[in-house]
C-alpha cells in the first residue's frame, strides 16, 4: 500500500514530497521503450564506477557529453514522524520512518533520491525513487543493486517541481541486500538515451537498524520540494528481469 500524505500549506510539521529525481542505467533492456516527453531542464548523469561512500564527491558526465558535474552524496539518514496520511485517526497516530539518501549538484540541488519507508504497524514497505520531469514515461524505472540482480517498476505519478515517482515493494530479501550490498543504481530513460545514477549504500544498514534522526533532517531533505505529496493507490508492482 501507499502512505497518503496530507498538505503542508501552511502547516508545519506536514511531510513534503521526499523524492526528486533517482535515475541510472547501464546497457539499454527491451524493459524499457522509447520516451514518452522530455524537459530541457532534466539531469542527465551518467554515474561514476565504483562509487565511494556516502558525502562523497563524484563526477560525472552528462548525456550531451558536456563537462562534467559534480555529484555529492548525502549520508544515509533514518527520519520518524507521525500525523502523515489522510486516513483515520488512528492510523494517523501511527508512526512512518524513512531512510533515504540523496545525489545532488554543488548548488544543493537534488539529482537523486532514494527512500525507503516504512509505516509502524504494517508490513508492507517501500523503496520509493524519484526522477526529473521529463524522463520517458513507458519505460518505467529500473534498479539494480551491485550490478546483479536488477528489477523493474512503472511510474505511478510525476509531480510539479518535484518530479517522477516509481515505487519496489520492499520485502525481507530486498532490504537485506540494501544492507549489505555496495552501491544501488537507478535507472531511466530521458530523450531517447539512458541516463543513469548510482548511490553508495554504505551506511545504508546503520541508518536503517538505528535510531531516527534529527527531525530538522527532515527538513533539509524537503528543502526545494512542494507542499504536497499525493496518494496513490493500487498495484505497486515489480518485475525481476528474467522470470
Amino acid at each position: 500500500m501507499m502512505y497518503p500524505i496530507r498538505s503542508v500549506a501552511a502547516k508545519t510539521n506536514r511531510l513534503r514530497m521526499l523524492t526528486m529525481a533517482a535515475l541510472a542505467l547501464g546497457s539499454g533492456t527491451h524493459a524499457f521503450a522509447q520516451p514518452v516527453s522530455t524537459n530541457p531542464t532534466a539531469a542527465q548523469v551518467t554515474p561514476v564506477p565504483n562509487a565511494g561512500p556516502a558525502s562523497q564527491t563524484a563526477p560525472a558526465e552528462t548525456a550531451q557529453s558536456g563537462p562534467p558535474m559534480q555529484l555529492i552524496f548525502s549520508p544515509w539518514a533514518k527520519y520518524c514522524t507521525k500525523g502523515l496520511t489522510e486516513q483515520s485517526s488512528e492510523i494517523r497516530a501511527k508512526e512512518v520512518c524513512f531512510t533515504a539518501a540523496d545525489g545532488h549538484l554543488t548548488s544543493a540541488q537534488k539529482l537523486v533520491i532514494a527512500l525507503l519507508l516504512e509505516q509502524e504497524g504494517s508490513d508492507t514497505k517501500l523503496l520509493r525513487v524519484t526522477l526529473p520531469l521529463g524522463v520517458a514515461l513507458v519505460p518505467g524505472t529500473r534498479i539494480v543493486i551491485d550490478e546483479k540482480e536488477a528489477m523493474t517498476a512503472p511510474y505511478i505519478a510525476c509531480l510539479p517541481k518535484t518530479g517522477c515517482m516509481a515505487d519496489y515493494k520492499a520485502d525481507a530479501g530486498l532490504i537485506e541486500k540494501l544492507k549489505t550490498a555496495r552501491t544501488l543504481a537507478i535507472q531511466a530513460f530521458d530523450k531517447g538515451k539512458p541516463i543513469s545514477f548510482t548511490l553508495p549504500l554504505a551506511g545504508f544498514a546503520t541508518a536503517y537498524e538505528g535510531p531516527a534522526g534529527d527531525p530538522t533532517g527532515l527538513n533539509e531533505l524537503q528543502e526545494g520540494l512542494p507542499d504536497e505529496l499525493q496518494n496513490h493507490s493500487g498495484d505497486h508492482r515489480d518485475t525481476r528481469e528474467g522470470r
